[in-house]
């Protein structure tokens, strides 16, 4: 008989510590390709820069820590991403290669689709559209500079 108080069992993370090593690696690796330091990657993601010292130091979560959807978004990757790395999967990019041509909507589509947004998806959409900036500058800087030598 298992005389261990609940709260114990509920402590254990569902993935290993290999698994948020790799998650922390992945992590590491991307913020360096676009050249973000873990402050910047704090800021953009917006949370505090020690979540994101502690991810990257392969720290194990006993849950799932909501901020890593922040912390992916701000990588370019899908909302999915960490939890795929954690489940021994590749982190998928969220955006499209940067010659794909943007979507074209007349003004009037535009003026109806703002008309449907609520004030919380708005805020989102905009801070969701600073970070693509972002990205995207980023990667024009990179694709300028060329590949840089370790």
């Amino acid at each position: 008989m298992d005389y261990s108080p609940p709260h114990v069992l509920s402590c254990i993370s569902v993935w290993t510590n290999e698994a948020w090593g790799e998650l922390a690696t992945a992590i590491r690796v991307r913020r360096d390709q676009l050249r973000l330091t873990q402050r910047d990657l704090a800021n953009t993601a917006q949370v505090h820069i020690n979540t994101v010292k502690e991810i990257e130091s392969g720290r194990v979560f006993a849950r799932y820590p909501p901020t890593l959807t922040a912390i992916a978004i701000a990588l370019g990757w899908t909302p999915e991403s960490p939890r795929a790395v954690l489940d021994g999967k590749h982190a998928q990019l969220a955006l499209p290669p940067a010659d794909a041509r943007p979507q074209t909507i007349t003004v009037e589509e535009a003026i109806e689709a703002d008309l449907t947004l609520t004030d919380d998806d708005r805020r989102q959409l905009q801070g969701q559209l600073r970070t693509l900036r972002r990205l995207r500058a980023l990667e024009r800087r990179i694709s300028q500079d060329g590949p840089q030598d370790q």
